[in-house]
């Protein structure tokens, strides 16, 4: 059996369940569809964002290697684990760097009169804070890697 003609595009948009909305409200769907997508994937892709954000991680990072003892000499787990030269190197190279970061982000930022290059040094500073933060994580993974290994041998 042959399907019935329809009077017009109304009939047949109900026919197949295709709604009539505007193109204007299409358009603005389609948009904030796209713009969720894109925070999402770019939250995904840069989880850390701040200089802030990589202060409390360095935090984090002090609380963890931080050793107390009985006569209130500071000690650090670097000093205790046996293998922590390099991470130690590394994650010294890295508080560097983050120093490096923070005087040259304030001498250097551009006034926000000039959109293009003060969105160019935002990029540029997202992407050494993303650095930053993978090489931090990095450090932190192979301390408690290296406490975990001590728990064993004991």
């Amino acid at each position: 059996m042959a399907p019935t003609p329809t009077a017009g595009p109304k009939d047949l948009a109900m026919d197949t369940g295709f709604s009539l909305w505007s193109l204007g409200t299409q358009f603005s769907l389609l948009l904030v569809i796209l713009s969720i997508t894109t925070i999402i994937v770019w939250h995904w892709r840069f989880p850390c964002m701040t200089i802030k954000h990589l202060d409390t991680i360095v935090e984090d990072i002090h609380s963890l290697i931080r050793v107390d003892t009985p006569l209130q000499i500071e000690r650090s787990l670097f000093d205790i684990l046996p293998d922590m030269d390099a991470v130690k190197k590394d994650f010294e190279s890295l508080l560097s760097d983050l120093s490096t970061l923070k005087q040259n982000g304030h001498k250097s930022e551009p006034r926000h009169i000039h959109l293009w290059s003060w969105l160019s040094f935002h990029c540029h500073q997202l992407f050494k804070i993303d650095a930053l933060y993978w090489g931090f994580r990095d450090v932190k993974m192979k301390i408690l890697a290296a406490v975990e290994k001590d728990k064993r041998q004991k």
